[in-house]
């Protein structure tokens, strides 16, 4: 009888001890979100514009170029963090596949002020009529999801190496068949190349879509 009276006593107490956890944790998580709401919305750090002499371009022949002038033209502005993008945007003309039309790079970090996880983002894009670079640095409270690093590195398809091979597995037929002037736009972002077609001033398509490993350059096919 005492063995029992022991143990129930010794689950009631586990039961009430979890309650109370979870109760101080479900305070402690909406003291934060009440303390911090006002921050929630993304605080611009900073949004410029920077010119590019045309004369440096002749240096930058690959992304890892842009890649190191973007990340010189960020830290100027404020950010601290190590230079790995999340996203890269290239966008070419279907005529003139080797002359870049304009460049997005994106980068995220996460940094801590005290317990709180701060999101930093920074956009950094080139336009090739203005020969301007358009920074934009952002923070945001209390958001931890992170987009997957491009480790630029590892990969040994660029972009024209994946315009290239995108032109064999149906760009090139795609270009023939549409007969009028097209953009190719290569997205990279979580290791995977999404080289898109599309007509040029046409925002309804048709557009063709194919996807590559920056690593084996294997066509995907979904």
């Amino acid at each position: 009888m005492d063995k029992n009276r022991f143990f129930k006593t010794g689950v009631a107490v586990v039961l009430v001890s979890m309650c109370v956890l979870v109760f101080c944790a479900s305070c402690f998580i909406v003291g934060l979100s009440d303390e911090y709401d006002n921050v929630k919305a993304p605080e611009i750090l900073a949004n410029t514009e920077v010119f590019l002499d045309p004369d440096d371009l002749a240096r930058l022949h690959t992304i890892p170029d842009w890649q190191l002038e973007f990340s010189e033209m960020l830290r100027e502005f404020g950010w601290e963090h190590s230079p790995y993008p999340v996203t890269v945007v290239s966008v070419v003309s279907c005529q003139e596949p080797t002359r870049l039309s304009a460049l997005r790079m994106d980068f995220q970090a996460i940094e801590y002020s005290g317990l709180i996880p701060f999101k930093k983002y920074a956009i950094a894009s080139y336009d090739q009529e203005t020969h301007r670079v358009s920074i934009r640095i952002e923070e945001q409270a209390l958001r931890l999801k992170r987009a997957r690093e491009l480790d630029l590195a590892q990969y040994k398809v660029d972009f024209a190496g994946a315009i290239e091979i995108a032109d064999l597995n149906g760009g090139g037929q795609y270009q023939q068949e549409l007969d009028q002037e097209c953009l190719v736009t290569g997205l990279l972002q979580d290791n995977l190349w999404k080289v898109i077609y599309s007509p040029v001033g046409s925002t309804t398509g048709p557009e063709l879509i194919i996807e590559i490993d920056p690593v084996s350059g294997t066509v995907k096919h979904s």
